[in-house]
């Protein structure tokens, strides 16, 4: 996943290369709305832009802006863990293409043609921590301490309890399979995720 911030300093990405939680996602800072206007005609849209003191001329939903004017989401002199929930906030509100299937985190639903799959917090939570690592793989101690607030040295069947009855919900409604463990390691399947654009 990645991050992309417009500004004429590199001190945001510095900043967020040190919080644990943004060191999965690949951050990239351009000094001026030209640079990130040509780099986007080469790749594609990020899933995150961070606008700071700039303003987009048609903020999308996926747009953060930051600064000190009124108008800005988050408003200079900010609380990095403002920053962080705004962000955080952002990813929730997307929805993501997994093999055909949209996952709305916010809903805390999977969706596949007509049929639909209603999710508890913690099965939201492993699939938006798998969609925000891909292509990256997790550690399944990685997982209990990020969603379940477990010790690294915890010794526990908790996740494979809620991966065995995630896939049971996923297979009764005939979905394609998402998420792969093995040898302590899970992956989102396939290997393309996509944010989805509804209409």
């Amino acid at each position: 996943m990645r991050i992309t911030i417009i500004s004429q300093h590199r001190l945001l990405e510095e900043l967020l290369c040190q919080i644990e939680y943004f060191k999965r996602f690949t951050l990239q800072t351009y000094q001026n709305l030209g640079d990130y206007q040509a780099a986007l005609l080469e790749q594609c849209r990020p899933d995150i832009t961070i606008y700071d003191e700039i303003t987009p001329s048609v903020p999308g939903t996926s747009d953060v802006t930051i600064g000190s004017s009124p108008n800005s989401m988050l408003i200079k002199p900010f609380r990095l863990n403002h920053l962080f929930h705004l962000l955080s906030t952002t990813l929730h509100n997307q929805v993501y293409n997994i093999q055909d299937v949209l996952f709305e985190p916010q809903k805390r639903t999977l969706r596949y043609g007509s049929k639909i799959i209603k999710l508890t917090e913690k099965e939201t939570d492993l699939i938006l921590y798998l969609v925000t690592s891909h292509p990256h793989k997790v550690e399944k101690i990685s997982a209990l301490t990020k969603i379940w607030n477990y010790s690294e040295s915890a010794m526990t069947f908790t996740l494979e309890t809620h991966l065995r009855r995630l896939k049971q919900k996923i297979q009764s409604q005939d979905f394609p399979e998402l998420i792969a463990y093995k040898r302590q390691t899970l992956e989102i399947l396939p290997y393309t995720v996509t944010k989805a654009h509804l209409i």
